[in-house]
């Protein structure tokens, strides 16, 4: 007598056609991840002026809050209407300097980011004055 169990035969898969399935899946990965959308390191953003210097409390960073909203850049961060400065940063103190004496003259202020703060900001890396 035949087992009821004999019947039902698990499919079974080879070794090639598991690597062509595994290869297609591990591609198609690949090509959607690379049509993401572009994401840069240090990258420039675009010239505004600053409405607001705000020292958060958790003493990390200086956070610069754009005037006409969102600030063009290639980062990809999620929240583009402030730039993040870590106060780890090596010109820390010439940069602060520089922000401090754009938002009092009300001059354009333009530069590089790269990455992302804690915050979802870019994170400043270079500070240029304009007039």
């Amino acid at each position: 007598m035949m087992s009821r169990f004999n019947l039902y035969r698990a499919p079974c898969l080879s070794v090639p056609r598991f690597a062509a399935r595994f290869t297609g899946l591990v591609l198609g990965l690949f090509c959607w991840l690379g049509c993401a959308g572009p994401v840069q390191a240090n990258s420039p953003f675009s010239r505004f002026t600053i409405s607001a210097l705000v020292v958060h409390d958790d003493g990390n960073h200086i956070l610069l809050v754009a005037a006409n909203g969102a600030i063009a850049n290639q980062e990809g961060c999620p929240e583009n209407s402030q730039l993040a400065l870590r106060r780890q940063h090596p010109a820390f103190k010439e940069m602060y300097a520089a922000l401090l004496l754009a938002y009092q003259t009300s001059n354009p202020v333009v530069g590089w980011v790269n990455g992302c703060s804690a915050f979802g900001t870019p994170l400043l890396t270079r500070v240029d004055l304009w007039k």
